[in-house]
Formats: C-alpha cells, structure tokens, sequence
C-alpha cells in the first residue's frame, strides 16, 4: 500500500481511511509535494536510533489504538488520547501499516533545511532546540505529512506530540473519526 501518506493524514484529519482514499485519487494527475524528488537533508548531529524507536512506537500505537503506550512514548499532554482515536483502520490495513511503520527510514532535519509542507509549497526549518531532534519519516518513497519533534529528557527520547494533537483537534474537534467501511472482500471480525 502506497498510502501511508494519505492513511496518516486523513486518520490526523479525523475522515477515515475513505477520505485518505479520496485524497489518493484526486492527486493522480501530478505529482504532489511529498512525491517530488528532492535531495535528502544531512542527518544532525547527534543523530540516535532512540528517538527513533520513540516515533516508530507512537505511530505502531496509534495502530493499535493503545492510549497507555501513547501516553509511554510522548511528551506528557493532557489531550494524548486522542491519538488513540485516530487510527481507524480494517485488520488487514492496520497490519500493512504495521509493516510499513516499523521499517521507516528517517531524514534528521537541521535549521534551513526546506521540506514539503502537507498544504502544499514549502517550509523552511527553524530553530531546533539542542535537547530536539526534528525527523521526517519515510516509509519507501513516500515521505510522512509531518516532521516530528522528539525530546531528550533524563532518561529517554520522547515525541512531542503537540502538533499531532492541534491537528487532530483542529480538524475533528476531539471527536473520533468514524471507523473505514472494510474493503470489499474482507469481513468484519
């Protein structure tokens, strides 16, 4: 499934799985930002798999709906269940993105680097705090919607999900997205 793009996005969105479908199809006639060849930032210093197991295990989370393991790997936010409400996903599609998330590859961003906004254009990074990490995600060819910010606290790097969380607000108003209709073939369990 080339869609995680699209999936990520419409779930943050609150439309389901039929939105992201929609958002797919609407895009085949040229090529969005995301698809845009570009030339790969060079990773920061300080580059750590840590922070990104952090990120993986947040999105594998939000798979699996598991607000306990959400809560485990972001920074504290009293609105971080709703990003156990965001992933609506059939079983099988759930374990597509599964795959796919835990064989994400990531770019570290550094200060001037340009990276393709989700509403189109471009941004250009800021400052990023020294106890930060900003990464894009990549899962084959198909960049993330979204950089994530992730933390180095005491012991642990955590994912700063606040922007995830605004999004997910800002569109849905809190609310759940409604689960995808399956897709045909496959049943309800």
């Amino acid at each position: 499934m080339k869609r995680y793009l699209a999936v990520l996005t419409a779930c943050l969105l609150g439309c389901g799985l039929a939105g992201a479908e929609e958002k797919t199809e609407a895009k085949t006639e040229g090529k969005t930002p995301a698809e845009t060849p570009k030339k790969e930032p060079a990773a920061a210093e300080g580059a750590t798999p840590e922070a990104e197991v952090a990120v993986r295990s947040l999105l594998l989370a939000m798979v699996d709906q598991d607000a306990a393991k959400i809560k485990a790997v972001i920074v504290d936010n009293p609105d971080s269940k709703l990003l156990a409400d965001t992933m609506r996903v059939t079983p099988a599609q759930a374990t597509e993105l599964k795959k796919g998330f835990a064989g994400m590859k990531f770019t570290y961003l550094k200060k001037g680097d340009k990276i393709d906004a989700p509403e189109g254009g471009q941004a250009t990074v800021g400052d990023i705090p020294a106890d930060h990490l900003l990464l894009l995600g990549k899962v084959g060819e198909e960049t993330m919607p979204l950089p994530f910010y992730v933390v180095k606290t005491k012991d642990k790097w955590l994912v700063d999900a606040g922007a995830l969380i605004a999004m997910r607000k800002a569109a849905g108003g809190g609310e759940p997205p409604p689960p995808p209709p399956p897709p045909k073939g496959e049943e309800k369990k």
